[in-house]
């Protein structure tokens, strides 16, 4: 997507070169940042490179929707912690963490801010890995800097090491990484401050709780055919599909089985093979068990794969590209049905096998890149293939709940730049090496028994993307504000999210999300408009600030995915038509743009 920011952001690099050689001469963060960018007397910027810089759902009888994995807060803690979950955690608290934390030497102190693609866009805060050091900010920034305390202390890490206090307060942030707003609370997504960043797109449980993806995947279904919505086994939502589903079970042939899962439960708990039909219970899902599984030493497994929404609305979808296998304690067997170690693949239910212990981690967690070895090794087949269905995989079942986490966002979020959702893909893979959808965790549980191939390196370029700014005030009225300590340029611009739609601009919108003509549809970039400048630079600064993410949505070639939202959104073919025009010149495209930004079109109204 966008740009290649390992080729097309050279100058930053040279930039951040700048900033780390004087962080270790001894210069203040002050003197650091004027000599990396500095204000014109217009206003603009130069660097040292001479460069001018439904809306909600509920789970029937579950209460609150809660996904498969989530980070449970009535579930013993995986942290080492002597409070109970929500009670505020002392100032002194450190989180235990497994991977190396061995500090580089002070020759690479990494700078504490990521300056934007574009003059008169403020950087925003970086995020390192736990073997890396920050430059540190100096206290009239730092008190600024407020995180809302959650129930992951791997995160908050992250978060303190680059200069943010640890707060309770959830009307004074920029920066909650938790678990979502409950179907009954969606209304308190209101109180997101603009400025804020949260880790939770209103209504995502139209993915993360089973019975609503099932609705949105077979309502996909059932309007493009199995040929575009075939990844996913037979299911059935109940208590709406009860009758349908007693039909199908006296279909059902002998030694084909159904799995009944609860509609928003957590760790495998709830999930068994049916034997009887008095079993189905009032709610969640029956599905059809895949009797086929690809197996690993005997046992089954299946896939975990990170996936990133930067954004609603446009669409920005983003894939990690290391994951995790995960791999049953037992080997697979049919004649075992009451052993969850046998079909199950959690590790909140593998680790309960009386043979497990730490030294037995890898013979049921191993990396997604060992997996590829593996099939490489033994299957002759190579990684693409699949990794492009699993790709198709992902586009397609976030577009089953498109349309309900972009209402939900325009309804109850102040800046749609405000939430992004990071989501946990269970991929069952079978013994033709086809890959199927089972279930989509929100809030995926990253924590010490995550693989440290993956959390350290994911974490910080999610927080990365995140795109946390320093704020233009420090959130607490009653001490005043400070803004004069901190040098403009570098807070938080409101004009680049406070800007209603002009009546010319809603025109424009109007008029091309209405023609079917794709070739006709490509005028909307001959005069951008200030909203079009907004967002197009907010998309390519993230997708700067992506790290090991792959882009999958939007690129030059997915546009054969508009067939399935449900209806025509402007900012997804802004972006599609600007790729359309520009991925095989892309500097040209950047120059575009910073041309704008030098004249401050994207600040004006």
């Amino acid at each position: 997507m966008f740009r290649n920011s390992d080729g097309l952001s050279a100058y930053i690099v040279v930039l951040l070169i700048v900033c780390i050689v004087m962080a270790n001469t001894g210069t203040s963060f002050t003197d650091d940042i004027s000599k990396c960018t500095q204000t014109t007397d217009d206003g603009s910027r130069v660097s040292e490179t001479g460069r001018a810089d439904m809306v909600a759902g509920e789970c029937p009888g579950q209460g609150p929707c809660r996904d498969a994995d989530a980070v449970d807060p009535c579930a013993e803690s995986q942290f080492t912690m002597d409070q109970s979950p929500g009670q505020h955690k002392d100032s002194s608290f450190e989180p235990r963490i497994e991977e190396d934390t061995t500090v580089n030497n002070d020759d690479d102190i990494q700078p504490s801010l990521i300056p934007s693609l574009f003059s008169n866009v403020p950087p925003t805060i970086n995020f390192v890995r736990p073997d890396q050091k920050v430059k540190q900010f100096p206290s009239a920034i730092k008190n600024r800097l407020k995180y809302v305390e959650g129930m992951n202390g791997i995160v908050e890490s992250y978060v303190v090491r680059s200069g943010f206090s640890v707060t309770s307060d959830t009307n004074n942030y920029i920066l909650h990484f938790g678990i979502p707003f409950q179907p009954q609370d969606t209304q308190l997504n209101k109180h997101i401050r603009p400025q804020s960043k949260f880790n939770h797109i209103p209504a995502s449980w139209h993915l993360g709780c089973k019975n609503m993806l099932a609705w949105g995947l077979v309502r996909q279904q059932r309007k493009y055919g199995e040929e575009e919505y075939g990844f996913f086994p037979k299911t059935y939502q109940f208590p709406h599909d009860k009758q349908a589903f007693k039909r199908a079970w006296d279909a059902t042939p002998a030694g084909e089985m159904w799995i009944i899962k609860p509609a928003c439960m957590s760790g495998g708990r709830g999930v068994s093979i049916l034997t009887d039909l008095k079993e189905v219970p009032n709610d969640g899902v029956a599905q059809r068990y895949l009797l086929n599984p690809l197996l690993i030493d005997g046992a089954k497994m299946d896939l975990r794969i990170y996936v990133l929404v930067g954004s609603i609305d446009p669409l920005r979808v983003y894939i990690f590209p290391e994951g995790e296998v995960r791999i049953a304690m037992e080997k697979y067997s049919m004649d075992n049905f009451d052993r969850s170690d046998v079909h199950l693949t959690n590790f909140a239910v593998n680790k309960l096998n009386a043979e497990f212990t730490q030294d037995k981690l890898f013979d049921i967690r191993r990396t997604l890149t060992w997996f590829w070895h593996h099939l490489k090794e033994h299957y002759g087949a190579e990684r693409q293939p699949i990794w492009d269905k699993i790709k198709d995989i992902v586009i397609k079942s976030i577009l089953s709940g498109e349309e309900f986490m972009q209402a939900g966002t325009n309804s109850y979020v102040k800046n749609r730049h405000s939430v992004f959702e990071l989501f946990g893909y269970d991929i069952f893979i079978d013994d033709n090496l086809k890959p199927w959808l089972m279930e989509i965790n929100v809030s995926p549980k990253i924590s010490n028994n995550t693989l440290k191939e993956v959390r350290g390196p994911m974490l910080a370029d999610i927080l990365n993307m995140a795109g946390v700014q320093i704020p233009d005030d420090d959130g607490d009225k009653s001490q005043g504000n400070s803004e004069e300590t901190v040098p403009k340029h570098l807070v938080t611009d409101p004009r680049l999210w406070t800007q209603p739609l002009t009546d010319e601009e809603k025109q424009k919108q109007e008029k091309f999300t209405a023609m079917k003509d794709e070739s006709q549809q490509q005028a909307l970039l001959d005069e951008l408009t200030p909203d079009d400048v907004r967002i197009l630079i907010n998309s390519f600064d993230e997708n700067n600030r992506k790290g090991l993410f792959e882009s999958i949505y939007p690129t030059p070639d997915t546009k054969k995915y508009h067939k399935f939202f449900k209806e025509p959104r402007y900012y997804n073919l802004l972006l599609c038509h600007w790729m359309q025009r520009y991925h095989l010149k892309e500097e040209e495209g950047i120059q575009v743009l910073e041309s704008y930004c030098q004249q401050k079109k994207h600040l004006k109204p």
